[in-house]
């Protein structure tokens, strides 16, 4: 593939969130990682574009297609301030035939999942560690489970929900 321009989208949607110190740190992340990605391709001498999502998603798809760049490199890590919809993003890709990079939809849907994803695990005979999804607090631990455990949401990105009362 002969690559001349480069779209870098990333979210942009700081202010849609219910946002605490981790939240931000997070959204900077996200954003300055964009733009180490732009000057490491334009070093190269690869033509960019930087396209923020924001809350705009019929924009953000119209403006992909009017820069009509040969591939896009998928930062998003969510959209609409949720980090639940990172796999929508690539769904919008896939449904206009964009070339990213990055996960397709499913993929990311499935590891958002940390309970369907550990069952897949499972399933395949890949080595785990024991687990258990709860919907409410037990009275009693499970057997299979020792402390010290981890509580992690299941539906959340990264370290999202991890604090120190969480180990």
């Amino acid at each position: 593939m002969n690559l001349k321009k480069v779209a870098i989208i990333y979210n942009d949607d700081l202010d849609m969130m219910q946002a605490d110190k981790q939240d931000i740190a997070s959204w900077q992340g996200v954003v300055d990682t964009a733009e180490k990605v732009e000057a490491a391709l334009n070093a190269e001498g690869l033509s960019t574009v930087l396209i923020p999502l924001k809350n705009d998603i019929e924009g953000f798809v119209k403006t992909l297609k009017k820069e009509n760049a040969d591939i896009i490199f998928n930062l998003c890590e969510g959209a609409m301030g949720k980090s639940a919809f990172e796999m929508n993003v690539a769904a919008i890709l896939e449904l206009f035939d964009f070339k990213f990079t990055g996960s397709g939809s499913l993929t990311l849907g499935l590891a958002l999942n940390k309970g369907m994803a550990k069952g897949m695990f499972h399933a395949s005979n890949i080595p785990i560690v024991p687990y258990l999804v709860l919907k409410e607090v037990p009275s009693r631990l499970a057997k299979a489970l020792r402390f010290p455990l981890m509580v992690k949401p299941v539906q959340e990105d990264a370290s999202v929900g991890i604090g120190e009362d969480a180990v």
